[in-house]
């Protein structure tokens, strides 16, 4: 076997291969950090959604790969040190295509950029991580050209094949920068007290970013219900100041401006500013104005007003008025401090708090990065701590953050710090460590009870394909106790069904008023083949015209010995027609564009089982497969609210699909009946029960 020193020497054999196939990115002489993934709720009700598909978040770098990178003694292990950029770039292979239409390419393009600057981070910091660049004896710039591009090709031979395009890829927004993003569809659920009083309203306004214009939709039913919606557009918009189009948060308290983005100019500096939506819909269309506020994410310094420096960002509610969190990983830069913690008010300027999270130097902050803010709220919503989670970071026993640690154990535990927030002291700041691999890193924290009590929450399954049909995903779950601290990390086995490609589309948990208990729905979207035994594996490339949506309903229930269990509802199953959408007015698109890839006459009707009704059928298929799926309320006739399961058709909101149902306070949700789908969606039923000629939506199998 060879020596460590043996295979480190062959580093020059790497560094070359890597710089003939992978080309020069433009130098940045600027020092921001890449930007790190933030999980965007698609209405007031989601408490988590979760992305990934149950596969982990890592870099997929072989063990063989360790040889390509030189690790001179105390530096860390390199999956540690871009573990930021491998998550971004795990994300955009499973969902990057369907969310924001990102290739391959975008991807990889995308990982050696953040990778760049990520070194470019690690080496500005002089903590032990550094000493790569200065035993290289190379400029810096140089030196992480070639490092970002070894990252790469580690990667791409780690992750060979696992890219995802049409058909594969499902719906989950990472991005809050999506810069090579330029035609996509985000979708979000109005809060109640915004949306009209019209009940036909579906409650949902869809947004158009194309290049750097945004265009509002809404839709609604017709009076009585056919299935047919009736789509409220709005005129395109240019994104204010000619700042990067960023997909609108919903914002709690402000009835005016219920929708709001936080904006940045690129990728050169870390200024935020915060685009307000202002929008507004009629009897037959819609309207949508901006408000641009750059007093809000600004800060006093020793030269007067500057822009925040901000590293991460979110929307939360706090007082019951709107709140901005940013996290700044920069705190250790020339004034001997860690990193910090801000709250922005929305009104008035320059109204802000800072938490210091600890008062000691942090070398390698950029470990602080890898993680999105995860906000802890009360039984009203109102944010009342922040977990920041990071990995590679240590404490030593005072309880400070370590100057600098081996992170021999990031890959099998993650630190934790909770931080109060409003006016209480920061030094009851709570540091704390989880027992959690990168496989089930808890990504989301969840109020799973309504008195507020809540959970830390990851997901616990197989990578391989062949193991995941012989294994129930579970959850791991955390249960943060009355002072703060997780109880051990416990697993919650779900239903058995949910192995058949019901983690590929993002579970959606969510809370309602009306139930004490968190509410998990758990969407797939398969034709008969993929129905099959190894339905997950089968690639979704035959024009089945017959395709089936099912949900799974189970809800978080905690028991009498404070453990989280997962109880198993009824589901619903619909079918869809996809020959006949595929006549829908609002399918005119997709027919001219299946014309015009294929031998056959533009404006011509289909005709079935021609090479262009075939693609123009996959078309919708996959199309349904990478929809986006909300959980939200909506306002019925009868002024009760309803509980809606939206599916945002992926690119035309006019074949969009609803499933209302009422609260039941024994069954949980019982579905009543859908909104939309014209004539395609045939018939929607609860689980279990078989189609029938004189079946209706609501029958129930006795």
């Amino acid at each position: 076997m060879f020596a460590w020193s043996t295979l480190s020497s062959c580093t020059w054999i790497t560094d070359k291969i890597s710089n003939k196939v992978y080309s020069n990115l433009e130098r940045p002489f600027e020092s921001e950090a890449p930007s790190t993934f933030v999980a965007y709720p698609s209405s007031l009700e989601t408490e988590a959604i979760i992305g990934g598909e149950g596969r982990g978040i890592d870099c997929s770098i072989p063990s063989l790969g360790d040889v390509a990178f030189k690790r001179p003694d105390g530096v860390s292990d390199i999956r540690l040190r871009f573990r930021q950029a491998c998550v971004n770039h795990d994300f955009c292979y499973r969902h990057g295509f369907a969310t924001y239409g990102y290739t391959q390419n975008d991807c990889d393009l995308a990982l050696q950029e953040s990778a760049f600057r990520l070194c470019r981070q690690i080496q500005r910091e002089g903590g032990s991580d550094s000493k790569g660049e200065l035993e290289a004896g190379t400029d810096p710039y140089s030196y992480c050209e070639t490092e970002a591009k070894k990252v790469l090709l580690g990667v791409a031979l780690g992750g060979a094949g696992s890219y995802k395009g049409p058909g594969r890829s499902t719906y989950f927004e990472y991005d809050p920068m999506p810069e090579h993003a330029d035609n996509y569809l985000i979708a979000r659920a109005m809060p109640q007290s915004t949306v009209t009083a019209d009940p036909r309203d579906l409650g949902i306004r869809a947004f158009l970013f194309k290049r750097n214009s945004v265009t509002m939709v809404g839709e609604k039913e017709t009076d009585p219900p056919t299935g047919t919606l009736i789509p409220l557009i709005s005129d395109p918009v240019a994104f204010p100041n000619a700042r990067m189009a960023t997909p609108p948060q919903v914002l709690h308290g402000r009835s005016d401006a219920p929708l709001s983005s936080l904006a940045r100019a690129g990728f050169t500096d870390t200024s935020l500013e915060v685009e307000m939506f202002h929008s507004s819909t009629g009897e037959k269309d819609a309207a949508l104005k901006f408000e641009s506020r750059r007093d809000v994410m600004q800060c006093k310094g020793a030269n007067g007003v500057t822009d925040c420096d901000v590293s991460v960002s979110k929307f939360t509610q706090k007082g019951d008025e709107a709140e901005i969190l940013s996290f700044t990983h920069r705190g250790s830069l020339g004034n001997g401090t860690g990193p910090k913690l801000l709250e922005h008010r929305l009104d008035p300027p320059l109204a802000y708090r800072t938490h210091g999270l600890d008062t000691q130097n942090v070398h390698n902050a950029y470990r602080f990065l890898v993680h999105d803010l995860l906000v802890e709220k009360d039984a009203q919503g109102n944010a009342t701590h922040v977990l920041v989670l990071a990995r590679g970071v240590g404490v030593d026993p005072g309880g400070h953050y370590l100057t600098d640690n081996s992170a021999k154990e990031f890959a099998k535990q993650v630190l934790v710090t909770r931080q109060g927030l409003g006016d209480g002291p920061d030094g009851a700041t709570q540091r704390f460590m989880l027992d959690a691999t990168e496989k089930n890193e808890p990504l989301s924290l969840v109020r799973v009870r309504g008195d507020g009590t809540s959970a830390l929450i990851g997901v616990d399954w197989r990578e391989e394909e062949s193991e995941r049909r012989d294994v129930n995903p579970r959850l791991r779950t955390w249960l943060l106790g009355p002072n703060g601290l997780p109880s051990e990390g416990k697993f919650v086995d779900l239903m058995p069904e949910a192995r058949d490609c019901y983690m590929e589309i993002p579970p959606i948990i969510a809370r309602f008023p009306q139930m004490d208990e968190a509410q998990i729905f758990l969407p797939r979207f398969t034709n008969a083949r993929q129905r099959g035994l190894d339905m997950c594996a089968t690639p979704d490339d035959v024009a089945d015209p017959m395709l089936r949506f099912d949900v799974l309903l189970t809800r978080l229930r905690l028991d009498s010995s404070s453990g989280l269990q997962a109880v198993p509802d009824h589901g619903v199953t619909c079918d869809i027609d996809l020959a006949a959408q595929l006549n829908s007015p609002y399918a005119s698109t997709i027919r001219d564009r299946a014309n015009r890839s294929l031998p056959s006459t533009s404006g011509k009707a289909l005709a079935p089982n021609s090479a262009a009704w075939n693609a123009a059928i996959l078309d919708m298929s996959h199309r349904w497969r990478m929809s986006q799926v909300i959980a939200s309320r909506r306002a019925s006739a009868s002024g009760e609210q309803a509980v809606a399961l939206t599916v945002v058709f992926n690119g035309f909101t006019g074949m969009s699909l609803q499933l209302l149902f009422h609260v039941d306070p024994k069954r949980g949700l019982v579905f009543d009946r859908h909104a939309g789908g014209e004539q395609f969606v045939q018939s929607c039923r609860p689980s279990g029960v078989e189609k029938t000629a004189d079946s209706n939506e609501n029958s129930v199998k006795k």
